[in-house]
């Protein structure tokens, strides 16, 4: 499908389904649909989706047990989703390796707790230079959801979320469970209540591992295994969590010598304090503390002085 002038689907069901056979549908236009585009069962065919403006209320655009298809490239699309249960763009396979599968250079908004994206048992894609926006974000809103699947490639995404002060950003960049050999780098997350949660998968992983070998008094990790170690012990400690240390302790365990990035810093909880008064009498100050109050939602600040510190509070 690819018209000198663009199709335009209108409150339908469906916009465009196909099931096992080569799609191109690019230039479409679906303004209040449930869903967008939904491709299934395309084994060993070519998948090309892209320049299409969509509007849904379930899917922008849906592919299901593809893999292994000749060629999947899903880019350039405009997506707008809303609702809990919904995704711009939704991923659902059965953890078998493509030869060429990109989600590249898509702007998806996603309001209401929506998802961005979601890759389920998913392996081998290139997630690249998307844009994704949370409009009117909660604690279910995502970014990129991943659950399942194995070595993706997640970089130079850009995830914002709507937080403003004094509001408390909502929503997570991306959220990882249960995936491994996955490679993110480059992705700027902003105005979130969590930016990366792979730590969450990271721990699991490495308890796992430990359970597997060190703690029965071996260091023989299969090349698996080591690969999986190697991908947690390359993340930055900031994201990827204690699990991080964790695995470079591992592979220094197996004798390995590993060169790890020195400084790692990604926006992952940017909130903008705007210009506060602070107290006068600054003149005996010794140090300044803020860390984080998690029963009250709130950061605290301590100004310390010789005399009895002060303390106070801000983001109520």
């Amino acid at each position: 499908m690819n018209p000198a002038a663009p199709a335009t689907f209108d409150n339908c069901t469906h916009g465009v389904w196909a099931t096992g056979t080569d799609v191109s549908v690019q230039q479409a236009r679906m303004t209040d649909m449930t869903n967008g585009v939904t491709i299934r069962l395309a084994t060993d065919r070519d998948v090309v989706l892209k320049h299409n403006r969509i509007s849904a209320a379930a899917t922008g655009i849906y592919l299901e047990h593809n893999d292994p298809a000749q060629q999947i490239d899903v880019s350039e699309n405009i997506i707008n989703v809303a609702g809990g249960k919904s995704a711009g763009i939704r991923v659902v396979e059965t953890n078998i390796g493509h030869d060429a599968a990109a989600i590249t250079d898509n702007i998806l908004n996603a309001s209401e707790g929506a998802r961005g994206m979601l890759l389920r048992t998913a392996n081998d894609y290139w997630i690249d230079a998307n844009t994704i926006t949370l409009v009117f974000p909660d604690e279910i809103s995502r970014g990129i959801n991943i659950h399942g699947s194995k070595k993706c490639h997640v970089s130079n995404n850009a995830i914002q979320g709507a937080g403003n002060f004094p509001q408390l950003p909502q929503g997570t960049g991306i959220d990882v469970l249960d995936s491994d050999n996955t490679f993110y780098d480059c992705n700027t997350q902003s105005n979130l209540h969590t930016g990366n949660a792979i730590y969450q998968s990271n721990a699991i992983q490495i308890n796992d591992l430990y359970l597997s070998k060190p703690a029965r008094g071996h260091t023989d990790f299969a090349e698996a295994q080591l690969a999986a170690l190697e991908s947690i012990a390359e993340q930055c400690p900031t994201a990827g969590g204690r699990a991080v240390w964790q695995a470079r302790s591992l592979l220094a365990l197996t004798g390995m010598e590993v060169d790890y990035p020195g400084e790692c810093f990604e926006p992952q909880n940017q909130l903008t304090i705007p210009d506060m008064e602070m107290p006068a009498a600054l003149d005996n100050l010794k140090a300044l503390t803020v860390y984080p109050n998690p029963g009250h939602s709130v950061t605290e600040y301590c100004l310390c002085h010789a005399q009895p510190r002060a303390a106070r509070r801000t983001g109520d």
